[in-house]
C-alpha cells in the first residue's frame, strides 16, 4: 500500500455571508487516511486561535463548529489547519465582512413616575441588524430639553420647574429608541 500523501480538504460551511459580532463557523474535513485526533485541527480568528468542537467519529469526515463573539467590525480572517494521521497538513482560509450595526434601541425602564429634581437612571439594550445585543456608545436626549438633564450614562435629573411628559432619547449610529417618564410639580 502506498502512503498517504494526501492533505485533508477543508470547506467552510459557514458563515458564508457578512455576519454581526457573533457568530457560527461550521466546516468539514475529508481526508481518505482519516484524522483522528481533535488536536490536529485549529482554527484561528484574525491571527488568534479559537475554541472549537472537533467531531472526529468519524475520521475521514470530520466536523468543526465554534461560536466565536464580540469580533471587531471589518474584514475576520478565519484559518483551519488539518493535519491528518499520516502527517499531511492543508490549511483553509475565509474572510467575512463582520458589519454590525444598531438598527434597534430599547429604552428602559418605561411607565415610571418622578418628581421635579429627583433622578431616575435610565438604560438601553442596543440590538444590531442580526437581531444580536452590541455594545455602541450612545447620544442621551430629552424631549422638552428644558425638562432637566441627562448623563452620558442615562442617569435623568428632572427639573425643578419640570411637570408632565419626558421623552427620553437613547441614540447611536443614526438609530433611536425612546420611553416616556412623567414628571410631577
Amino acid at each position: 500500500q502506498l502512503p498517504d500523501k494526501v492533505p485533508p480538504a477543508i470547506t467552510f460551511t459557514s458563515p458564508l455571508t457578512n455576519v454581526g459580532h457573533n457568530f457560527i463557523i461550521a466546516a468539514n474535513i475529508t481526508d481518505v487516511g482519516g484524522v483522528s485526533n481533535p488536536a490536529s485541527v485549529t482554527l484561528t480568528v484574525n491571527g488568534t486561535l479559537a475554541a472549537a468542537s472537533v467531531d472526529v467519529t468519524n475520521p475521514h469526515d470530520v466536523i468543526l463548529s465554534s461560536s466565536v463573539t464580540d469580533v471587531p467590525n471589518g474584514v475576520a480572517t478565519l484559518v483551519i489547519t488539518a493535519t491528518d494521521d499520516a502527517g499531511n497538513v492543508n490549511s483553509s482560509t475565509l474572510s467575512v465582512t463582520v458589519d454590525s450595526a444598531p438598527d434597534l434601541i430599547t429604552v428602559n425602564p418605561t411607565g415610571k413616575t418622578i418628581n421635579a429634581t429627583e433622578s431616575l437612571q435610565f438604560s438601553a439594550v442596543v440590538a444590531d441588524q442580526y437581531g444580536q445585543t452590541i455594545v455602541v456608545p450612545l447620544t442621551w436626549t430629552l424631549e422638552p430639553a428644558a425638562a432637566g438633564s441627562i448623563t452620558s450614562a442615562g442617569l435623568f435629573t428632572a427639573a425643578d420647574t419640570a411637570n408632565g411628559t419626558v421623552k427620553v432619547i437613547a441614540s447611536a449610529g443614526g438609530k433611536s429608541g425612546n420611553t416616556t417618564v412623567t414628571v410631577l410639580p
